[in-house]
């Protein structure tokens, strides 16, 4: 079983935010819109920052139900959100409308029997199976699995700070090379002494692309420019780095364990399809699988294995060159 992003809560995801069907291979591509950013492209923050809600506070209504801030965000957290996206309120407010277009038609189309009727049941019954089987998917995947995964991806998450020496400092002007230097070495004493990271980033970083977010940035190498990269590879999880010099500016770089939670739509489909494929052998060994072949066809013949490459030098190949740069 390949389990690829088409996956089930995906693609309610992608209809809500569409308005589009859920179970038709036409909605099984999300839109633009409605896919979630990489590991090495963090999605932007909210323009504007928004109040905190309660989560027992009433946020949606559609006729006698009641949706809280709580229950919404389980939901977001259900159809697989990326949690920065989720922060959005425009995106809040569209997953919002689609899902209250959802419940009306599908109140409608009970009223209208509709669920009684045989397409619709086998659809039912389709859908429900699949999010089962998502769950078995969620469920298998261990959180040392998506580590093994990030590890083996290459990827590193560092958070950072960065004082750009085209930024004003207190007499208005950009500060000078030595001005922006002394800035980052002050902001790291601070560090050191037990002051918090993300908050600084916040109130002094010159990256708007992070500073709300902590200053956080996952990536694998080839992302980022050469010194920021070197920097925060070079570094172990916990660790402060020196300020980093980079065309931007000076940066300081902490190296942070991975957030797997919020990385593991990603690295999930990568782990699961082995793990799935695993289970249903052992599956099909004690269940009764069988597909007629008047119906379905003949079995399709196992793909034939790629053949080994030959060593270089072998017989028939040509070496491969050697670069002596």
């Amino acid at each position: 079983m390949n389990l690829t992003k088409k996956h089930t809560l995906p693609i309610l995801l992608a209809a809500l935010l569409t308005g589009g069907s859920v179970l038709p291979a036409s909605a099984q591509n999300p839109p633009a819109g409605a896919s979630k950013p990489t590991a090495a492209q963090p999605a932007a923050p909210a323009a504007a920052e928004q109040k905190k809600v309660p989560p027992d506070t009433v946020v949606l209504q559609i006729g006698d139900e009641k949706i809280t801030a709580g229950e919404f965000s389980n939901f977001l957290s259900a159809v697989q959100a990326d949690p920065v996206t989720a922060e959005d309120p425009s995106f809040r407010r569209q997953l919002a409308e689609g899902l209250i277009r959802v419940r009306l038609l599908a109140r409608e189309a009970r009223k209208r029997g509709l669920d009684k009727v045989d397409k619709t049941k086998s659809l039912l019954s389709l859908a429900q199976d699949q999010v089962l089987a998502q769950a078995v998917a969620d469920q298998l995947v261990t959180d040392d699995a998506l580590r093994a995964k990030f590890n083996e991806k290459g990827l590193v998450t560092a958070r950072h700070i960065l004082i750009s020496t085209q930024a004003n400092g207190p007499d208005g002007k950009p500060l000078t090379e030595e001005g922006a230097r002394k800035k980052a070495n002050d902001l790291r004493a601070r560090i050191e002494k037990g002051e918090d990271f993300a908050a600084l980033a916040k109130s002094d970083s010159d990256d708007p692309g992070s500073k709300d977010i902590g200053g956080v940035y996952t990536f694998p190498r080839g992302q980022m420019v050469k010194e920021f990269e070197d920097a925060a590879f070079g570094l172990k999880e916990g660790e402060l780095s020196q300020p980093v010099k980079t065309k931007f500016g000076y940066h300081l770089i902490q190296r942070v364990p991975p957030d797997l939670a919020k990385l593991r739509p990603q690295l999930l489909n990568e782990v699961a399809p082995k793990k799935m494929d695993e289970l249903l052998a052992d599956l099909k060994k004690n269940a009764t699988v069988n597909l007629n072949p008047d119906f379905f066809g003949p079995a399709p013949a196992p793909a034939a294995a790629a053949p080994a490459p030959a060593a270089t030098g072998a017989p028939g190949t040509t070496p491969a060159p050697v670069d002596k740069k």
